[in-house]
């Protein structure tokens, strides 16, 4: 029932002298939908204003260039655009919060909040203590150096630099970040590999499914037989990847770290695009270690399958028919549906319909893929061709022990005009088993 209508029979309801209890049932219903949606109006309008207000506030930044950090914190209903410009003003005109001479006591805490308020700057959390909130880096050098604040910002940035003080504040502020960043880009690859995390970059070595066989029964009195693995094994071993970055003497004179925090944030989606492209092209072109594609006709996981009922069970028991090299049937079953972007509602449709999706099938018919596999879908992958693979044993992703299996920065060299900042990341994938994998074209 639309709003006007709820109106009208409230009207109607309420004209009636003697209500019966479900007639006083039904305007009572009716009320609690007005108040709803005229709460709903609301907050509706409410929304729209401190949009309108947001926009309003951001247009005054942008024409009196007020620093970033001083627009967030009055974004949101935080104050008047009087309070704003006041700001704004006192921002331009008062210079930044001196602490020339800081007892030693107080030095570590003082990094500390420049540190904190460094990241918040790059995108990081607002730091508690708001002391350094608006200073510029040539006054926070000035405080970490102990430098009166007549000093030059040519000469704040080379003290900088020699100390090295305010480079491992910022080198913290940017690995904040790029962990940040990285943790919130879009990947998939997460969601079926294995993670492990080695110690060194020497090769891996991990043995094939199955290579037991059955456990065997045991005899009264008789000693256990003791198993022996095959000498088949796949090898991994870690790669480093990586670029450099470089902080500018003209960014820290002009205190503008915009530019420094988009390259952090692409960084750390370049590395994440890396992981993403390296477990891909395993699970596309993998090569086994004895030196056989994924994929070859010896393996027998691949095959000419539609995307429909019939072509998904083909290829369901493609898998489940997979032995050990020893002959033990291992009834591996699929987990994963992974598709490309232009076969996602072939696919999500084929997994989530209760009946049959067959065009030639009647409604009363069940769909026997329902809620079986779980769909997983990539860019990069080509259009027509789908994979399954099982829930455990497929690909191992490794990163080096230590690094929070994320990207890191370090600071490699400082001179006159810059300091470089190299992000690495330390990572590789590989195949466990071809067994766990089905390709269909």
């Amino acid at each position: 029932m639309d709003f006007e209508k709820i109106l009208a029979r409230v009207s109607q309801l309420e004209k009636i002298a003697e209500r019966s209890e479900e007639q006083n049932g039904e305007l009572n219903t009716l009320r609690e939908q007005i108040a709803s949606r005229e709460k709903e109006l609301q907050d509706s309008k409410r929304e729209v204003a401190l949009l309108k207000r947001n926009e309003e506030f951001r247009a005054i930044a942008e024409e009196y260039g007020a620093k970033p950090e001083l627009l967030r914190e009055h974004l949101d209903g935080n104050g008047t655009k009087e309070e704003f410009l006041r700001a704004i003003l006192a921002d331009k005109k008062e210079p930044s919060v001196q602490v020339s001479s800081v007892r030693v006591a107080d030095e570590d805490k003082m990094k500390a909040v420049i540190g904190q308020t460094l990241a918040y700057r790059m995108g990081g959390e607002a730091p508690d203590d708001k002391t350094f909130a608006h200073a510029s880096l040539v006054d926070m050098a000035r405080s970490l150096n102990g430098l009166n604040f007549d000093i030059a910002p040519d000469e704040a940035y080379h003290r900088s630099m020699t100390t090295g003080t305010l480079p491992n504040l910022l080198l913290s502020g940017m690995n904040k970040v790029l962990e940040k960043e990285f943790d919130e880009a879009p990947v998939t690859y997460k969601r079926f590999v294995k993670e492990m995390d080695l110690p060194d970059f020497r090769t891996l070595e991990r043995y094939s499914t199955g290579n037991l066989g059955v456990m065997d029964a045991i005899s009264e009195g008789s000693p256990l037989n003791e198993k022996q693995y095959s000498e088949h094994k796949e090898e991994i071993k870690l790669g480093s990847f990586g670029n450099k970055l470089k902080f500018t003497r003209e960014m820290f004179i002009n205190a503008d770290i915009t530019p420094f925090t988009t390259m952090i944030g692409d960084l750390a989606e370049s590395a994440s695009r890396r992981a993403e492209l390296t477990v891909y092209n395993q699970l596309t072109n993998g090569v086994m270690t004895d030196g056989t594609g994924l994929y070859d006709s010896s393996h027998n996981n691949s095959g000419d399958f539609d995307l429909t009922e019939d072509g998904l069970a083909s290829a369901r028991t493609l898998m489940q028919r997979q032995t050990a090299s020893n002959g033990t049937k291992l009834f591996i079953t699929p987990k994963y549906l992974v598709v490309a972007p232009e076969d996602e509602v072939k696919a999500r449709v084929l997994i989530a319909s209760t009946g049959s999706t067959n065009d030639n099938k009647n409604s009363g018919v069940i769909n026997p893929h329902y809620g079986s596999l779980e769909v997983i879908v990539s860019p990069f992958l080509e259009a027509g061709t789908w994979y399954l693979m099982a829930g455990r044993r497929t690909i191992t992703a490794v990163y080096l022990l230590g690094s929070n299996r994320r990207p890191q920065f370090k600071m490699s060299q400082a001179s006159i005009t810059h300091t470089e900042f190299e992000g690495v990341f330390d990572f590789n994938a590989g195949i466990d088993d071809y067994r766990g994998f089905v390709k269909a074209n």
